[in-house]
């Protein structure tokens, strides 16, 4: 196998009821709410899977609750696993672009979940944007952005008001 210097790293939350998309429990129930976040993983698992197969690029799977037996019985091996750090989201981003660079990696791109519309050249421009920029921000209606490009450490995820319109325009300034 040769050295692959790009990286795909997927953010979720394993999809126990009660536990993810708790905003939406009131209105579609603890098991739809974790039915729901168990879609959009797949979504973008699927999809993912599917780019990195075709351009020799590991995915990881780095998620909150669950646990190795768990992820690996739901969605099987084609990736590699690891628990998002404790802390907001910021710092679990941070831990996980400093591990993929620690490992090895040189363009790292980051995505959530919340992204159904995703689809492989997304992540053709991302990669092909970091090889030129340092950072590359899918920005997202919400205020937000759907995937984060780096190519090195970056102290761009402190003082981010998580879950707020401005995630943006805070990391943009940031960076």
């Amino acid at each position: 196998m040769t050295f692959q210097p790009n990286r795909v790293i997927i953010f979720t939350r394993y999809p126990a009821p009660g536990s993810t998309k708790t905003r939406l429990i009131p209105s579609l129930g603890p098991v739809g709410a974790a039915d729901l976040q168990r879609s959009l993983t797949e979504t973008v698992y699927k999809k993912a899977l599917s780019f990195a197969a075709k351009n020799r690029i590991p995915v990881e799977i780095c998620v909150k609750g669950g646990n190795e037996k768990k992820m690996r019985t739901w969605l099987g091996m084609g990736f590699e696993y690891s628990l998002q750090a404790p802390g907001d989201l910021g710092e679990g981003m941070r831990a996980a672009f400093s591990n993929a660079f620690r490992g090895g990696s040189c363009r790292v791109i980051l995505l959530g979940t919340d992204i159904p519309e995703l689809e492989e050249k997304h992540l053709k421009k991302g990669f092909q944007a970091l090889e030129e920029n340092d950072l590359v921000l899918g920005p997202s209606t919400d205020g937000g952005y759907y995937l984060v490009g780096l190519c090195r450490p970056a102290a761009i995820f402190k003082g981010i008001s998580w879950g707020q319109p401005e995630v943006l325009a805070q990391t943009v300034a940031l960076a």
